[in-house]
C-alpha cells in the first residue's frame, strides 16, 4: 500500500489524517503573515482570538494557497473529480472551542437530513482541509479528535463519545502540513481551563481576551494561526452546507449580498475545483442586520 493509500485508510477509518510538508517554509511564513496582518486590521474578536469568516473570500491574497500549492491534488486525491468548494473558509489566531461536529445545515431544512445515510444513499463526503502555520510535534494545541467519530449517530454515538473523550487522539503536525478531517468528526482544539471559560461569560471582552492571553502564557501555550478551507463531493450535502454557511457569513461579515470574488472563481477553476450550488444571493433581511446598521424605526 502506497503513502496515499494508507492517508486514505486513515481518513475512512479514524476520521482524520495528515498530509506533511505540502507547504515549504517560505509558504508558511508568507500565508502566517498574510492572516496576522489582515486580523490585525479587520478580524473580529471570537473566542479569546481574531478570526476571519469567509475568509478567500474577503482576503484575497490567500487566495495562492489555491492553485500555488498542492492543496488542490490533495482535495481531489480525498474527493475525487466530483469535489467543489463549499463556500466555507476561516482563518483564526488563538481561538478556542468546546468539543464539535462541522456537520451542519440550513435551520429550515428537512427534518430528516440525515448525515449518516443508509447503504446505497449518497454518500456524507465533506472534509475541512487546515494548515497549521507553526509547529505542533511537540504539543497537542492544533486539533484533539475522538477516532472514528464519523460514523456514529443517535444514543449509541454519543455514549460513545463520552467515552472517547477520556481517550482522544491529538493531531502534532509540523508546520505546513495539510490536516484533513471528515466534518462529522467530534473534534476540538485548545480549550480554557473551566475558570476562564466561566469568566468569559461575565467579563468584558477586553479583559476577557486579556485572561486568555495570560493563560496561554502560564500553560506554555504558543500562538495558534490557522485557515481551514472545506471541500465537498458535489451533491446534497455539499449544497446543504454552502447554504448555511453563506447565511451565516452573510450574518457575520454584515453583507448585503454573497457573491464569490471573480479572482477566486479563476482560480478554482484553474485546477478543475467547482463550488456547491447556492441560491441565488439576497440582501440580508432586517432581523439578520447587525443592530448598527439596521433601518431607524
Amino acid at each position: 500500500m502506497d503513502l496515499l493509500d494508507k492517508k486514505l485508510e486513515a481518513l475512512a477509518e479514524d476520521g482524520v489524517c495528515v498530509f506533511d510538508n505540502v507547504l515549504d517554509e517560505q509558504q508558511v511564513q508568507r500565508l502566517r503573515q498574510q492572516i496576522l496582518l489582515h486580523l490585525s486590521r479587520s478580524g473580529k474578536r471570537y473566542n479569546g482570538g481574531n478570526t476571519r469568516n469567509d475568509a478567500l473570500n474577503l482576503v484575497p491574497e490567500i487566495q495562492w494557497i489555491i492553485n500555488e500549492t498542492l492543496l488542490s491534488e490533495l482535495v481531489r486525491a480525498v474527493i475525487g473529480d466530483d469535489a467543489v468548494y463549499v463556500h466555507h473558509s476561516d482563518i483564526l489566531h488563538n481561538t478556542f472551542t468546546g468539543w464539535h461536529r462541522d456537520s451542519i445545515a440550513p435551520k429550515d431544512a428537512a427534518a430528516d437530513t440525515n448525515f449518516w445515510p443508509a447503504k446505497g444513499e449518497e454518500p456524507y463526503r465533506l472534509y475541512k482541509f487546515a494548515f497549521y502555520l507553526q509547529d505542533h510535534r511537540d504539543d497537542k494545541t492544533a486539533l484533539r479528535y475522538q477516532r472514528g467519530s464519523h460514523e456514529e449517530s443517535g444514543v449509541q454515538g454519543a455514549l460513545t463519545r463520552i467515552y472517547r473523550y477520556f481517550i482522544h487522539g491529538a493531531l502534532q503536525p509540523a508546520a505546513g502540513s495539510l490536516a484533513v478531517f471528515d466534518q462529522r468528526v467530534w473534534h476540538n482544539g485548545v480549550t480554557p481551563v473551566l475558570a476562564t471559560k466561566l469568566l468569559f461569560k461575565v467579563l468584558p471582552v477586553d479583559w476577557a481576551q486579556k485572561l486568555w492571553a495570560l493563560e496561554r502564557k502560564l500553560r506554555g501555550i504558543q500562538d495558534r494561526v490557522f485557515i481551514q478551507v472545506a471541500f465537498g463531493a458535489s451533491g446534497k450535502f455539499a449544497d446543504l452546507h454552502a447554504a448555511e454557511m453563506v447565511a451565516r457569513q452573510q450574518q457575520k461579515n454584515g453583507a448585503e449580498r454573497y457573491d464569490l470574488d471573480e479572482a477566486l472563481v479563476e482560480r478554482l477553476a484553474a485546477v478543475g475545483i467547482g463550488s456547491a450550488r447556492i441560491d441565488q444571493p439576497q440582501p440580508l433581511s432586517e432581523e439578520a442586520r447587525p443592530a448598527s446598521e439596521k433601518s431607524p424605526e
